[in-house]
């Protein structure tokens, strides 16, 4: 079996932007990152400048195993200090802050390791599944609990997923007992949204993975094509939900329209090395590079040469 992310070095992520400097009140810089995700990044540099976490904005989440680099805005005149495991080169000013979905794509260079002998690479065409890291330990149930209105279940699962949060959720809740929607709004607001997402993100796999083609992703406003209208409502009843649900009238920001998005990708693979494997005894590695496009996943990639 093929071995992805041994070392940070194995898979390295750079942002491909369209963003050029500006005259503007927001400081851009390129945050690159190791073995760190993205809002612990964001929370890191916020205490050190000593602002809130609202005035620092990135246009897409990155891999905690991973070395990442991509362009984040700072509200702030003051300019961050060394962190561990960050490292901050200032781009320019800009007139307004980043957000989620302002980037054009990503270059990757990946090491596969484990190998028995080289992989054929030529393969450009791939399904857009959503990769693990949308998803990792309880992504889709915290979204589907909150879809359902069940906040004290989310919530002891996103302790369980986000430690970070567990101490300042538990001293809300010894003052404010029961009050499971106050205790959610603690939590980064990208991050509540981030659950939601995946929700909706592991339904358009399933549709994927049973053949249907012109998927949406599924929420309130969601015009679902006659061919997997009965697939979709049977998977939402499953777990008691309707398109209705999408409509989260305790947090609104949470609610969720849905929207479209396309089943396929192409992109263009080129190998860099093939050699010894340093890390596994009798193995080879493979260094490999291509982009992809803004919400596509390279483990996908990775996976489904194989």
């Amino acid at each position: 079996m093929y071995k992805l992310k041994q070392i940070p070095d194995d898979f390295i992520v750079e942002e491909i932007t369209n963003i050029k400097p500006t005259k503007g009140h927001y400081r851009l810089y390129w945050m690159t990152k190791t073995n760190i995700n993205t809002q612990q990044a964001v929370d890191f540099i916020a205490r050190r400048l000593n602002i809130q976490k609202k005035f620092i904005g990135y246009a897409g989440t990155k891999d905690k195993n991973a070395v990442t680099t991509q362009l984040i805005s700072i509200k702030c005149n003051k300019n961050p200090r060394k962190i561990k495991n960050i490292y901050l080169k200032l781009f320019g000013n800009y007139d307004k802050a980043l957000a989620l979905g302002n980037l054009e794509g990503n270059k990757f260079k990946i090491t596969i390791r484990n190998l028995n002998h080289e992989i054929d690479t030529s393969k450009s065409k791939f399904i857009n599944y959503f990769g693990e890291q949308r998803f990792s330990k309880n992504n889709v149930e915290i979204g589907k609990l909150i879809l359902q209105n069940n906040y004290k279940k989310a919530i002891n699962l996103i302790i369980e997923n986000e430690g970070f949060y567990e101490k300042k959720i538990k001293l809300f809740l010894e003052k404010n007992e029961n009050n499971y929607i106050g205790a959610l709004k603690l939590i980064d607001k990208n991050i509540l949204k981030f659950y939601i997402h995946a929700y909706q993100s592991n339904l358009w796999n399933e549709c994927a993975k049973n053949g249907f083609e012109d998927i949406p992703l599924v929420g309130f406003g969601t015009n679902i094509p006659s061919d997997m209208e009965d697939f979709i409502k049977e998977k939402l009843s499953e777990d008691n939900l309707t398109l209705r649900s999408f409509i989260v009238k305790s947090i609104p920001f949470l609610s969720s329209e849905g929207g479209i998005r396309e089943k396929y990708f192409e992109t263009n693979i080129t190998t860099i090395s093939f050699q010894e494997d340093d890390l596994n005894e009798d193995k080879f590695k493979q260094e490999v590079t291509f982009t992809l496009p803004k919400g596509s996943y390279a483990t996908e990639v990775i996976k489904q040469l194989f």
